[in-house]
């Protein structure tokens, strides 16, 4: 039986260099960092902007519809 994903972890930043937003769950006692390419965030928020503010608000607002 496999451990299931925890996103309890409410930090997340924007990576620039990468163009996508940074975020961390846990399987089990492990920490992994996870990654949303802007592109997929603009799939789901369409009309969001091209700016760090604008994206990591996108990923708030879509968040936990896709965390569960």
């Amino acid at each position: 039986m496999g451990m299931t994903l925890n996103f309890s972890n409410r930090s997340r930043s924007y990576d620039e260099t990468r163009t996508c937003v940074r975020f961390w769950g846990y399987d089990g006692a492990l920490e992994v960092a996870f990654f949303m390419e802007e592109s997929a965030l603009k799939q789901i928020s369409p009309g969001t902007r091209q700016s760090e503010a604008a994206l990591l608000t996108a990923f708030d607002r879509n968040r936990d519809q896709y965390s569960r």
